[in-house]
């Protein structure tokens, strides 16, 4: 059987007009069965000519991917020219659709594949795209096939999802924490939608015999929300002689420009502007309403956090949907100032408060509810500010994800390289009455 995927050769079609031929001698045959063998030899004819059938079906089918294959492969390799660097990108292209066949179809870990897309890689670092396929360094014949990711929308080099964990850095946070609560959302557009319920279902009313029917309401209230994803590139130049030389270790760099980024990520969640950026959760007017506002709740006490804060106000704030899974963030500074304070007694406040241990191991938790520590926040000394976020932060707030990450290779300075890490993203409120803000009061 010819598979989709496999170019039809002569041999193929000559066989197959070697089997309509047969079909024609037993549809002759047919007739002169039905007469004179019965009705067993018929039955058998029936079959050959329902397979001779289904054959057909499936050469039609075969020749029709074929077609469409070749045509899609045609438009792609000639819509790839020499470019402005003078790299022929069309004989990238014929390559890539040569090899196409072997290629990998999936993102199964293989160690294979994934130390030849890591070689693959660490060429394009060092020597550009014409280093993968030409000169010293390029890879061999073999290789080439497992490379099917070379060149991308952007002209960079996307790192294949099953290996890039592996040999380049996850995300990492210090001190972050807000990433892990929100809700994590990956998308293959520039934006992603949801609608909000707003109504309250309370408008049945009491009737009697003698009233009139009840007033008929009509369903408007729900409310599209919508996020947009936005551009975040970080470049990093490196001296031609040092990467040729190799006494630059790319991949170090690699993950302190991973690192750095995700850091920025992490503060853009607190404080985005929403201009062409995220925008962060404590921007957001005070207010109780569902959509586009936060409730700030004003501290007990002047430029300080008590326990009164914990014990009462922000709690009894919180709906009682979104206390199952609520948990608070805040500085690890202004945590450790509730472990300070003391009873009349003088004896420390923290007892049967703060419990450090679980059964899963250590831990941490604020009267039964998790906690964890941001330096995104803002530290409790100053009036006005914002220093404990407490609620449930994945009902409150969507952080959009464009799958894709690439690099980009800048060689047109003759005495440096410039690598441009590139991903799209964004975020925003999604529930604002899901989380409360501490503010310090004056």
């Amino acid at each position: 059987m010819v598979n989709g995927n496999e170019a039809i050769t002569r041999a193929d079609v000559e066989k197959l007009e070697k089997t309509l031929a047969d079909i024609e001698v037993i549809q002759k045959e047919r007739s002169v069965a039905e007469a004179k063998n019965g009705k067993e030899l018929v039955d058998k004819v029936e079959k050959n000519h329902q397979a001779a059938t289904d054959l057909m079906n499936t050469l039609k089918v075969v020749e029709q991917k074929q077609a469409n294959y070749e045509k899609a492969l045609a438009r792609q390799t000639a819509s790839l020219g020499a470019d402005a660097d003078g790299i022929d990108y069309k004989h990238f292209g014929d390559i890539i659709c040569n090899n196409i066949n072997n290629a990998p179809r999936d993102f199964t870990y293989n160690a294979e594949v994934a130390a030849t897309h890591k070689k693959a890689f660490d060429i394009y670092m060092k020597y550009g795209m014409k280093g993968i396929m030409y000169g010293n360094h390029g890879l061999e014949a073999e290789e080439v096939k497992f490379v099917n990711s070379i060149i991308s929308e952007q002209g960079g080099f996307i790192t294949p999802p099953a290996e890039f964990s592996r040999y380049i850095i996850p995300k990492r946070f210090d001190n972050y924490s807000l990433m892990e609560h929100v809700n994590k959302i990956t998308i293959g557009t520039d934006s992603y939608k949801e609608y909000l319920d707003q109504g309250d279902y309370e408008d049945a009313e009491w009737v009697t015999q003698f009233s009139n029917a009840p007033s008929d309401v009509q369903d408007n209230q729900f409310r599209q929300l919508a996020w947009y994803v936005h551009t975040l590139v970080y470049g990093k130049s490196f001296a031609r002689d040092a990467m040729e030389d190799m006494f630059i270790d790319t991949g170090y760099f690699l993950e302190k420009m991973r690192e750095g980024s995700n850091r920025k990520i992490a503060k853009l969640l607190w404080n985005g502007t929403g201009i062409n950026e995220m925008r962060g959760l404590l921007t957001y007017p005070d207010g109780t309403g569902v959509v586009g506002e936060v409730e700030q709740i004003e501290s007990t006490e002047s430029l300080s956090v008590t326990w009164d804060d914990f014990l009462y106000k922000m709690p009894t704030a919180l709906k009682d949907y979104y206390q199952d899974k609520a948990s608070y963030i805040m500085p690890r500074r202004t945590f450790y100032s509730l472990l300070l304070q003391k009873s009349s007694t003088g004896d420390y406040s923290i007892r049967n408060m703060v419990n450090f241990f679980s059964k899963e191991g250590i831990s941490l938790s604020l009267l039964g509810f998790p906690t964890s520590f941001d330096v995104g926040l803002q530290a409790y000394g100053t009036a006005g500010n914002l220093a404990v976020a407490f609620g449930d932060f994945s009902e409150a707030y969507n952080f959009i994800n464009r799958v894709g990450l690439s690099y980009i290779r800048n060689e047109t300075d003759p005495i440096k390289v410039t690598m441009y890490q590139r991903e799209r993203m964004g975020g925003g409120l999604r529930v604002g009455e899901a989380v409360k803000l501490l503010k310090i009061k004056a």
